[in-house]
């Protein structure tokens, strides 16, 4: 993973760890539900309602 100097939230020393993997992961599939409820509701504002049915839709594949 490449930084930008002074970009990075706090100092930049839990890179790698578990826990920092963890939180990554989690914004990952944030942004995705997001992006998905947008494309699929042709809206950029979307409703909890419609997040949480896309959180949902990650395991139903």
């Amino acid at each position: 993973m490449s930084l930008t100097t002074g970009k990075a939230a706090g100092a930049g020393d839990q890179i790698g760890t578990a826990i920092y993997n963890r939180g990554f992961y989690a914004a990952m599939l944030a942004a995705e539900a997001v992006r998905n409820a947008q494309a699929i509701h042709g809206v950029a504002d979307i409703t909890p309602a419609m997040m949480r049915r896309r959180y949902g839709s990650f395991g139903n594949h």
